[in-house]
Formats: C-alpha cells, sequence, structure tokens
C-alpha cells in the first residue's frame, strides 16, 4: 500500500469527484485516501506509459547492454592473456567458470540488499563498481589479479542484471510490464553483438588493455542517467491522467 507523510498530505490538492480515482458517493477526497484504498499496482494501472518510463527502460536497458558486454569481456581477451601469461587450459577454464560463478553469485546476494536499500540505489552502485572493477582490470600484472576482478565483475554483473528486471517488473503497469522486459532483453543481445563488433575492429591494433578500457565505459552511463532521473514511484504523478 501507498502511505504518504503529514508534509506531502497538506501540499497535495484535494480530489474532486471529477477526478479519475474518485467516483460519485466515494469517501476518497486526497491522495492520502487513494493511497489507504488502492494497492501499489492499482495505483501503477492507472498511471500512463509517460516520458520517465522511457527513460528508465532505457536507463535499465543500458545497463544489460553493460552487462552483456562484460560477460563476453572475458572470452574475448583470453586468447591475448594467454599468449601474455602463458595461460594453461586448466586456468583459462577456471577464469571462465569462475566469472559465470560470480555472475550466479551476485544474483543471489545483491537481489536481497536491493531490497534493503532500494533498486535504484543499488543499480547505481553495482554499475559503478563495475565500471572501476573493469578499469582495474587493465592494470592487472597477473593472472591471479586479473582473476579476481573478473569474478567482481561477475559478481556486479548478476547483481545489476537482477535489479534491473525485477525493478521494471515492481514500477511498471500491468500493460507495459512485459515490453520494458522484452525491450530490456534486446539491449542485452544488443550488447554483445556490440562487445564482439569492437573486439573485431579494433582489439588488434589497441591491444586488450586499451579494449578493456572501452568496454568498461558502458557500465558508468545508467549509473549517470539514473542518478538524474527523479523516483519512479511518484503517486502526485502516477495519478495524473
Amino acid at each position: 500500500m501507498l502511505y504518504l507523510s503529514d508534509e506531502e498530505e497538506e501540499e497535495m490538492p484535494e480530489r474532486t469527484e471529477n477526478d479519475p480515482l474518485v467516483t460519485p458517493g466515494s469517501s476518497i477526497t486526497t491522495l492520502n485516501d487513494v493511497a489507504r484504498e488502492m494497492s501499489v499496482q492499482e495505483v501503477l494501472d492507472k498511471g500512463k506509459f509517460n516520458v520517465i518510463d522511457v527513460l528508465y527502460i532505457i536507463a535499465l536497458g543500458l545497463i544489460a547492454i553493460a552487462d552483456s558486454m562484460q560477460a563476453c569481456y572475458v572470452a574475448i581477451v583470453i586468447p591475448d592473456l594467454t599468449c601474455l601469461w602463458s595461460l594453461s587450459a586448466s586456468q583459462q577454464s577456471v577464469l571462465t567458470s569462475l566469472t559465470f560463478l560470480g555472475t550466479g553469485v551476485g544474483g543471489v546476494f545483491i537481489g536481497p540488499l536491493s531490497d534493503r536499500f532500494g533498486r535504484k540505489t543499488s543499480a547505481m552502485v553495482t554499475t559503478i563498481v563495475l565500471f572501476f572493477t573493469m578499469t582495474l582490470t587493465a592494470t592487472s600484472p597477473n593472472f591471479y589479479v586479473f582473476l579476481v576482478f573478473s569474478v567482481t565483475a561477475g559478481i556486479c554483473i548478476g547483481g545489476s542484471l537482477t535489479i534491473a528486471f525485477t525493478y521494471w517488473a515492481e514500477v511498471s503497469s500491468t500493460s507495459h510490464r512485459k515490453l520494458g522486459i522484452t525491450v530490456i532483453t534486446i539491449f542485452w543481445n544488443f550488447g554483445i553483438m556490440v562487445s564482439y563488433g569492437i573486439a573485431y575492429l579494433s582489439l588488434n591494433s589497441i591491444g586488450w588493455k586499451t579494449f578493456s578500457y572501452i568496454m568498461a565505459i558502458p557500465a558508468l552511463v545508467p549509473a549517470i542517467l539514473l542518478a538524474f532521473l527523479r523516483n519512479h514511484l511518484n503517486i502526485s504523478t502516477l495519478l495524473e491522467t
């Protein structure tokens, strides 16, 4: 259920019988009355699909792009790392396996943390950590340091991707939920194509370290966009039709 503080209640105009959520003879006259009578999902379903929804889909989609690019990163640079550090077949397998193990761990543990600290804050933190982790990966002096950074990046990938889908499912109307999740999934696939496209066009000429810096940039963009977006669940805006 939605509830407004006393200060918020005083600032809100009273609802009249002409308003879409008030029926004749209803005792609902203020937004707090609406909040007490309706669930969060009912309020969301009453709202219109607006620019804020589009911007949030884009921001969450950019998280999916960043995550998919980082998921492909290890597989792309392994040949270069093998030549650089003379990696054995078992080391290559460990690097790939532990990176995706980190992804699973991130999905399991960061999800509950986002319940406590909020989806938006958690999404911003995980993508920022992912950005710095990927940046530091380029400075790895040996296999073991690279492995630590890769596992950390995997944890961030699993956490932020889980948050992206969950966040949209929680703040979207029933009619637009499938659309948003589909778009975010398309962004994920687009990120895979972009990462391999960049590698094909530039990896041999710029080297794996510069490539790592380029791959880190997409993780910072959604964090910046989310920082400038107001709270999605704004009841006064949702009730405007």
